[in-house]
């Protein structure tokens, strides 16, 4: 039974022995997922990092393929790639002497995807997967007047949603209402929360303390990141960082965001967590993406689905 005194989320982590943390919308949202990863080794748990990637990974040699669609990262791999966050974080991780491998899929159709998270998940023994999500448009179940950006989520979503070997399988949102920048509506992301937890799917939400082990390491991280990419720095990681930073409004931390108003705040410091199981059988499309292969197939299938609509839930304005 739930306890009031540690969120549903981390008693579930806590009773797997092998767990699977995987950024599930590309770029930087293996990051999200940094704090929960933290405290669960610390716990005494196994604990391995993964992340859809947006760099070419195909170019890289041929002894880190554990499978087709999924590289074994480290602080050393060779690539051409400038932007490579999930090196980026490998070597974040050797600077602070941990382990020091993150686990990389290419950014494919959920049929690929699926046979690459078999194969590692195998490879590794992982009895509990976590999908994070920078933001929480993973959380859009396909009717609403903005998804957000869909592909890469919804393929994450599809293939871990297929992993019923895995008895433990879970998604985290971390930076809520960052996702209005690209036409999330967050008071619909309320109601699809509200509707998840009336089907036993919701698992409720807790913040990163600012002054915790896990916030000042996820603080460090990030600020190494950015570092790492001046010109191209990660808007949702920075937005969470700033607001655990007690920063609040237009926080300006990169010229990325200076054609556009942002608003920090201390939401974007909550996880919001959930099951895989209810969030899939909630969802409307994500049987149209079944037999994908490509991303592109990804995009077409969502826009086909949305043209047999007959209206989107409208956006709702927060009322208080």
């Amino acid at each position: 039974m739930p306890s009031l005194l540690q969120p549903p989320l981390l008693t579930r982590l806590l009773a797997a022995e092998r767990i699977l943390i995987a950024g599930a919308g590309g770029g930087f949202d293996v990051y999200a997922g940094l704090p929960i990863a933290l405290a669960l080794r610390e716990a005494g748990k196994e604990v391995h990092l993964a992340n859809l990637s947006f760099s070419h990974l195909h170019g890289l040699d041929a002894e880190v393929w554990l499978e087709p669609e999924v590289a074994r990262i480290r602080p050393d791999t060779r690539s051409a790639e400038p932007y490579f966050p999930e090196r980026t974080l490998a070597r974040w991780l050797r600077l602070h002497g941990m382990p020091d491998t993150v686990w990389a899929f290419a950014s494919v159709g959920v049929q690929p995807l699926r046979a690459a998270y078999r194969a590692l998940t195998a490879h590794l023994g992982i009895d509990a997967i976590l999908l994070v999500d920078g933001g929480t448009d993973i959380l859009m179940r396909g009717d609403e007047a903005g998804l957000g950006t869909p592909e890469e989520d919804m393929a994450s979503l599809g293939a871990v949603a297929g992993l019923t070997e895995v008895p433990e399988r879970l998604v985290a949102c971390l930076g809520y209402g960052v996702d209005a920048y690209h036409g999330v509506n967050h008071t619909l992301v309320l109601e699809n929360l509200a509707a998840l937890d009336r089907a036993g799917g919701y698992l409720g939400a807790f913040s990163v303390p600012r002054d915790s082990r896990e916030g000042a390491l996820y603080l460090d991280a990030v600020e190494h990141a950015r570092t790492a990419f001046p010109e191209h720095p990660s808007i949702v990681q920075g937005s969470v960082a700033a607001a655990l930073r007690g920063e609040f409004g237009d926080v300006r931390f990169t010229e990325r965001t200076r054609h556009s108003e942002l608003f920090v705040n201390p939401l974007m410091t909550l996880y919001f967590a959930v099951t895989v199981e209810a969030l899939a059988a909630r969802h409307l499309y994500l049987d149209r993406i079944e037999r994908t292969h490509l991303t592109r197939q990804i995009s077409t299938a969502v826009e086909e689905f949305r043209d047999t609509l007959p209206r989107h839930r409208p956006p709702r304005m927060f009322p208080h």
